[in-house]
């Protein structure tokens, strides 16, 4: 289950779909492979594989580590009530019969874990990502984002764990959901493709971190 001790313990040390767009971009200087935000997160990972089996091991400990260095803000706690109301709303617009993922390993970059809100097993089988963003960047993301680079250029954050989704599933693409229920028109739907240069790129800085 997404958000569980078991699911974060599964992804401890490890980079993650929704923190991976970090260590993407190179740094300033000739000889920097990671800019400073890509050192910064690779130096939390690095912590986490030193920490205390037993620490790692014992439910309360783990969970105020978990506190301390992931805490949950209010629109994290929005996205997570409203997720499972998006997806059943996803499901009737779509047609698409929807499989809640837990925490699931790349099978050739097993340094890398993606949690794709949901996987749809089509004759060409996708994935979705849900956001529940405030109502001014549902509008910015519902106008602008319409294919890999206006996508990319908008929120690469939520592009490159698009891209990591997409890979680690081995589908070819993802439909991006917006999701506010106080609006008129609550959900707005960007089916995303797999570019594959940009896979390509994803892996290949993975495996350099």
């Amino acid at each position: 289950i997404q958000g569980s001790l078991a699911w974060h313990r599964r992804r401890l040390g490890h980079i993650t779909g929704s923190c991976v767009a970090k260590i993407i971009p190179t740094g300033r200087g000739k000889d920097d492979i990671f800019s400073q935000t890509g050192y910064s997160y690779l130096n939390k990972l690095i912590g986490e594989r030193l920490l205390d089996e037993s620490v790692i091991g014992d439910d309360e400990q783990f969970a105020q580590y978990l506190q301390m260095t992931n805490p949950v803000t209010n629109a994290m706690r929005w996205g997570t009530i409203n997720e499972e109301q998006a997806r059943g709303i996803y499901e009737i617009i779509s047609g698409n019969d929807v499989t809640p993922c837990g925490s699931i390993r790349h099978p050739k970059c097993s340094a890398l874990y993606v949690s794709p809100d949901g996987f749809v097993a089509n004759e060409t089988p996708g994935v979705i990502e849900i956001k529940c963003p405030g109502v001014d960047n549902y509008v910015k993301y519902a106008t602008t984002i319409t294919d890999c680079e206006s996508f990319k250029k908008v929120n690469p954050d939520y592009y490159w764990q698009v891209v990591s989704e997409m890979s680690v599933t081995q589908t070819t693409w993802c439909d991006f959901i917006l999701y506010h229920p106080y609006l008129v028109n609550p959900m707005h739907i960007t089916r995303i493709n797999l570019n594959r240069d940009d896979e390509s790129l994803l892996i290949e800085r993975v495996e350099q971190a």
